[in-house]
């Protein structure tokens, strides 16, 4: 949850200076994973032994949120880099 909210923030920040931040490979990646994890353990309910495997799948969604979360602030962080760097050239 923490990661959504970060990253829907970071999202109307860059929106309101006019950059905007579109869904990335690796966050749609990560969406895919805790879906299938998620249905896993929903399905262990019935059958058991997927619950374990929807398990280890949900670590690996977080660990690809991470990843994603942390690429979206490397993005936001290099376009205000960027524009700081233009303001500085034009002395404003």
């Amino acid at each position: 949850m923490g990661r959504e909210f970060a990253v829907d923030g970071l999202r109307s920040i860059a929106a309101a200076s006019g950059y905007t931040i579109g869904a990335s490979d690796l966050g749609k990646t990560k969406m895919i994973a805790q879906v299938a994890a998620i249905a896993l353990v929903i399905a262990g309910t019935r059958w058991p032994q997927l619950g374990s495997v929807g398990a280890a799948g949900d670590v690996g969604g977080d660990a690809l949120a991470v990843v994603s979360a942390a690429d979206y602030f490397r993005k936001f962080w290099r376009r205000v880099d960027d524009v700081i760097k233009l303001r500085r050239r034009r002395g404003c």
